[in-house]
């Protein structure tokens, strides 16, 4: 397995251990992401949250999945992404609306890609509303 950050360039994650068979616990840590925000580890079609710290950083625990094999990408994202979005589009005059493509491509650029990221969106559309 190897690790693969879906955040700012900055953004730093490892695992401990680094490798091991279907099944094994790993520490997956992150630094470099947004503060004080939600987020998702994704190791194929499992997920597991995680909230960062004051600095942008976090720690939590996985299971490889049983069905596992070979090599895998463990990836770690925050849902802040979506906030910022509403929030820029908010301050263009020009902008009335967006398209969204929520599609699983190179990314995983699906809005209920995990339940922060929905949640994050939703939310921040609903705060355009007050």
């Amino acid at each position: 397995m190897h690790p693969a950050a879906a955040a700012p360039a900055a953004a730093q994650v490892a695992l401990n251990p680094a490798s091991g068979p279907a099944g094994s616990a790993v520490k997956v840590s992150g630094t470099g992401f947004k503060a004080a925000t939600t987020g998702t580890v994704i190791v194929g079609s499992a997920t597991f949250g995680f909230r960062t710290s004051a600095t942008g950083s976090f720690s939590t625990g996985i299971t490889i999945p049983a069905t596992a094999a070979g090599s895998i990408t463990v990836t770690a994202k925050t849902a802040a992404w979506n906030t910022d979005l509403v929030s820029y589009l908010a301050a263009q005059p020009d902008v009335m609306g967006f398209v969204w493509f929520h599609l699983q491509k190179e990314a995983d650029w699906r809005i209920n890609s995990s339940e922060s990221s929905a949640a994050a969106l939703r939310n921040a559309l609903l705060a355009r509303r007050s």
